[in-house]
């Protein structure tokens, strides 16, 4: 049937799949610097005593390394082996359709929320939010298949259900992230100027990012007013009835993800949005990207008069909520029409006072479609199971109880997942039971059940440019100052921009929000210093270039820099390896330091960063034979290019997917199945 999931489901998983990949091995390259004894943020020190229990362990600080002490192994090698098993699941599971089970995905959200759990700064991002609440909706998702007894692909009776929480979650994240924009208050999003300045203020621009910011100004702002129109109207259709309207919402959010994807690196972010889009489509829609039909498909018979009248409706329908949304748009923006020069400049007309009051009536609105679309489902679900033959030759009763039992799953994390939708307007988040807020707050802090997000509400600088912190080391205080260089954050003026997803750097992307912050509100970055002045090995390697390779130098200072991307000159001028980037100094951000100052240690010793473990004599404790392959594999693998890692790990399990006959006959079955719906048709 055109209608099924099977193949919608099953790419949803492999997506999943490959994302946990890049996860994983872009942060198992990182960890001994991020995370070791001697690096920036000591796992050692948030990891608490080793679980005394299962309660224990699932109401404290469910992390597996608290358990990981028992099998022989420490904190950091034991963030090696979640790393590294979490490698090694997730390929396995990309490449084999077999082992894309609820089993093997609650593996790998447990070892990655393990890492979360101790990654303290480095992990905060939102992307790593939205995998571990993705992550956990791919166990509901996927299959029990624990011994590959049954076809993965089979549609269920509950997939429907399954993969709405998918679509809800996707519309949350949608919604939130336009919202958000106007309730920051920032400046840039109001007057609509936002993209003249996100292309160059963002996290890590690409080479794109420079073309894109040529553009005129008032096609930045057309596109800010597009995103906004897209993000908090558009999204609605999601929940549409009519499949054209959801296929719209899901070509225009694609459209949106390449350009980001184009122009910034977000890590695997946009490629989990990707993934969250699929549950907008279906089998028929997938098979038909896919593959190309030999053959034309038999003409359509004539329609009956009540299908005349079912289009009409849905001809209505189409014309009313596209009239709803044009009137919405034309009531928020006006336009200014230009002809010499062409141009079509938008503006807010609406106030945040306006955007507020929009927001009491608008939130439960939004609930409501949300809780109807989701009745509908399990309802049809159930309809299905009682008017149709089984979907995978079980006893009706079992289909049944599936359907009630993620049914039930599906309502509780809706309901849930209410309290931070609702946050977004004050007295819509009043009328919330404080019993539900509880419940809310303990699933979100322990396991990430459910997020809120879009917590970055001022990602965009209000001006022009970017701030980005210099590091600077000399032997003399008032001497010559030598730069250490990053690998993938603006350094020198003219490095070439990178393309780093979907590796996620994530020394690089925190030294972003530091730029924005005193370096007394991040003691990280004090500590990052620190073991500078020591020349510790597992944090040099972050760096691209240590301008001190035999000895450390004795003062260390850091200046903060404001960054432009160069003029429009010319394009070619970029391409013959030109400057790509202008800068100046803005302020002095960190005053020259050294080692030997008692404050500056004491300070770390406080912050509860530094325990001199430097000073402790080499540990001779003997270890076991997993110990020692783990310590073997990081001595021959070190923390080298995650972008190369990630990309050629992700090149291999494609290839391999490719080989994987349940591809091909998951295809196969489809096109018999379209094809015997179409002759099914002419026949009447």
């Amino acid at each position: 049937m055109s209608g099924d999931l099977r193949l919608t489901k099953d790419l949803f998983l492999w997506s999943i799949s490959v994302i946990y990949l890049f996860a994983f091995a872009s942060l198992f390259v990182q960890i001994p610097g991020l995370y070791g004894d001697k690096g920036i943020l000591p796992a050692r020190l948030v990891v608490q005593n080793e679980a005394e229990s299962f309660h224990d362990l699932v109401t404290n600080q469910p992390t597996l390394l608290r358990l990981l002490p028992k099998v022989g192994l420490d904190i950091k090698t034991g963030m090696d082996f979640l790393s590294l098993g979490g490698i090694i699941v997730s390929f396995v599971a990309m490449v084999s359709h077999d082992y894309r089970n609820c089993v093997v995905f609650g593996v790998l959200w447990a070892f990655y929320l393990s890492l979360f759990q101790v990654g303290q700064t480095f992990l905060y991002f939102e992307w790593d939010l939205l995998l571990l609440e993705a992550g956990f909706l791919a166990v509901i998702v996927a299959p029990l298949n624990l011994f590959g007894l049954r076809d993965v692909t089979e549609h269920r009776a509950h997939d429907r259900i399954t993969m709405w929480l998918v679509k809800w979650l996707l519309f949350r994240l949608t919604f939130a992230s336009g919202i958000v924009k106007l309730l920051s208050k920032s400046s840039t999003w109001w007057s609509l100027t936002a993209l003249e300045h996100h292309y160059e203020s963002q996290l890590l621009p690409t080479p794109m990012a420079w073309l894109f910011h040529q553009f005129p100004d008032w096609w930045h702002q057309l596109t800010a007013a597009a995103i906004l129109t897209v993000q908090i109207l558009i999204s609605l259709f999601f929940f549409s009835p009519l499949k054209l309207q959801r296929r719209f919402s899901l070509y225009v959010q694609i459209a949106f993800v390449l350009l980001f994807m184009l122009t910034g690196n977000y890590g695997f972010y946009q490629y989990l949005i990707l993934t969250l889009g699929l549950s907008l489509a279906d089998d028929h829609f997938i098979a038909g990207w896919i593959q190309h039909p030999t053959e034309a498909e038999p003409d359509h018979p004539k329609r009956s008069s009540w299908s005349d009248r079912l289009s009409a409706l849905e001809i209505v329908f189409v014309a009313m909520t596209s009239a709803a949304v044009l009137f919405i748009v034309f009531m928020s923006f006006s336009f200014n029409l230009s002809i010499s020069p062409l141009s079509l400049q938008p503006e807010i007309v609406i106030s945040p006072e306006d955007l507020d009051l929009a927001l009491y009536y608008l939130l439960p609105l939004t609930m409501a479609i949300g809780a109807i679309s989701l009745i509908w489902q399990i309802g049809a679900s159930l309809i299905k199971v009682l008017s149709q033959k089984c979907y995978h030759g079980g006893n009706r009763l079992c289909d049944l109880i599936g359907c009630a039992i993620f049914g039930l799953i599906a309502t509780s994390l809706f309901v849930v997942s209410l309290v931070p939708h609702a946050a977004m307007q004050k007295d819509v988040e009043s009328y919330v039971p404080e019993k539900l807020q509880d419940i809310y707050s303990w699933t979100s802090q322990n396991y990430h059940f459910v997020n809120p997000y879009n917590l970055y509400l001022k990602s965009t600088d209000e001006g022009n440019g970017r701030l980005e912190i210099a590091i600077e080391g000399s032997n003399k205080l008032h001497g010559a100052w030598k730069e250490y260089s990053f690998r993938y954050k603006p350094n020198d003026v003219s490095n070439r921009l990178s393309i780093v997803a979907p590796h996620q750097p994530r020394l690089d992307s925190q030294m972003w929000f530091a730029a924005r912050g005193r370096y007394d509100q991040n003691p990280w970055f004090l500590n990052f210093i620190f073991r500078l002045m020591k020349n510790e090995r597992e944090v040099l390697e972050l760096l691209d270039d240590n301008p001190f390779p035999d000895k450390p130098p004795k003062y260390l200072r850091a200046v903060l820099y404001r960054y432009q991307f160069a003029n429009k000159r010319s394009k070619t001028d970029k391409l013959a390896g030109s400057d790509w980037w202008t800068r100046e100094m803005v302020q002095e951000y960190l005053p020259p330091l050294t080692v030997d100052e008692p404050s500056f240690v004491g300070y770390l010793m406080e912050a509860g960063i530094y325990y001199g473990w430097d000073e402790e004599p080499n540990n001779t404790e003997e270890h076991n034979l997993l110990y020692v392959i783990l310590d073997a594999i990081r001595s021959l693998l070190g923390q080298g290019n995650g972008n190369l890692a990630c990309i050629l790990l992700g090149i291999s399990g494609f290839v391999l997917t490719l080989v994987d006959p349940c591809i091909k006959f998951a295809l196969e079955d489809e096109q018999l199945a379209n094809g015997i719906s179409a002759r099914g048709l002419n026949s009447k």
